[in-house]
């Protein structure tokens, strides 16, 4: 074999498993997301991109997220797109939205409001700054969160959401879930009139939600 030969072989054997790894990275380990809407203000912006961990959910696992926690799930009735939403109920839990704000099994999850339209919530260990809009806050009625599902919740709750998708909140089933949020790598301000280095959020970067 030809000196010529042999260095396109090798070259191609590590072109080869390069390519083979970061598919196993973004199949099953980590994948990164770009934020498109700001259903999820203040903790992620447009323009946010976000680390999710798949590996707890990866092969048939089916890893129960605690409360607070953001998610990405698979939405069948929306051709399969990638929502990212909050975790808000487990299994056996019951919750309700009022004026914007969750409870959870009968008791307010929200722990004062800050303006007319915010306030911070206590989901298990989590602190989560929710908003709403002060003239139609999002309302819903109890429900009973099934066994093997999910209830995720937008931390922007007006009645009708900013992507104009799906409702405030909403049972997930356990086996759409693909992973959970670690951190925000980078963040860039969705004007496209400026120049993409001036649009950075450097404030954002590597911050953990």
């Amino acid at each position: 074999m030809s000196e010529a030969r042999k260095a396109l072989r090798d070259y191609g054997l590590v072109i080869a498993v390069a390519i083979g790894a970061a598919l196993i990275v973004r199949g099953y380990l980590v994948e990164a997301y770009r934020v498109p809407s700001p259903v999820m203000s203040p903790a992620l912006l447009p323009g946010d991109t976000i680390f999710v961990a798949k590996w707890p959910y990866a092969f048939g696992a089916r890893r129960l997220p605690t409360r607070g926690e953001i998610v990405v799930f698979v939405n069948p009735f929306e051709g399969g797109a990638d929502f990212v939403r909050r975790v808000a109920g487990l299994p056996g839990d019951r919750i309700e939205i009022r004026g914007g704000q969750i409870w959870l099994n009968g008791d307010e999850a929200a722990e004062g409001a800050v303006l007319p339209h915010c306030a911070t919530e206590q989901l298990d260990t989590r602190k989560v700054r929710a908003c709403w809009d002060p003239d139609q806050p999002a309302q819903m009625k109890e429900i009973v969160v099934p066994d093997g599902s999910v209830f995720v919740v937008a931390d922007y709750r007006s009645p009708i959401p900013l992507d104009s998708r799906k409702p405030v909140g909403e049972i997930v089933p356990l086996q759409n879930i693909k992973g959970h949020v670690l951190l925000i790598w980078l963040s860039v301000e969705p004007k496209e009139e400026r120049s993409w280095f001036s649009r950075i959020r450097f404030d954002r970067m590597f911050r953990s939600v």
